[in-house]
């Protein structure tokens, strides 16, 4: 408590927005430019082995989905922006990692759980594998245990679909 307070305290002259992880340790604040920065990225890592951490992340400071993306470019092992082009061979680099998550524009994760059930999809031309993810709808987390392309939808131009990998 005392060291949220002494850091607020410190602060407050560039008028720190702060998102926490567990332990309320801040992750994240924006800079006097008004740009998101990270304080810790590790913590990309506790949420990819538990997803449903990302729901206990304040949304009303920051975008979750957005802090985790920025977290993980810095500690997953690889990340991947993916298309119909790259998908199948995307899946296949994910089967050699412990976890692997899917983010959709700044509203959905989701993790592959199971790459042996696996549905075909005609927008991503590929065997799509279950997964576990969440979608954030209206300010609320909509958990969702389906198939990977019913959870992040159709390949997008408009949408960056991205892949991060984790030992």
């Amino acid at each position: 408590m005392k060291k949220r307070f002494l850091g607020f305290v410190i602060l407050t002259a560039t008028l720190i927005l702060a998102c926490k992880s567990e332990g309320n340790k801040v992750v994240a604040k924006y800079n006097k430019a008004g740009e998101l920065e990270l304080i810790d990225s590790t913590f990309a890592r506790t949420i990819a082995k538990d997803l449903t951490k990302i729901t206990q992340l304040d949304r009303k400071k920051f975008n979750p989905v957005v802090v985790f993306s920025k977290a993980a470019k810095v500690a997953s092992s690889k990340f991947m922006v993916l298309d119909t082009t790259n998908i199948k061979m995307a899946l296949e680099v994910a089967k050699e990692f412990k976890h692997s998550i899917v983010v959709k524009g700044i509203h959905t994760m989701a993790e592959m759980t199971d790459y042996t059930d696996c549905i075909q999809s005609g927008s991503w031309n590929t065997c799509m594998p279950k997964a576990h993810g969440y979608v954030l709808k209206k300010g609320q987390w909509i958990e969702k245990e389906e198939y990977l392309n019913n959870i992040i939808g159709t390949p997008s131009n408009k949408q960056k679909t991205v892949m991060y990998v984790f030992e």
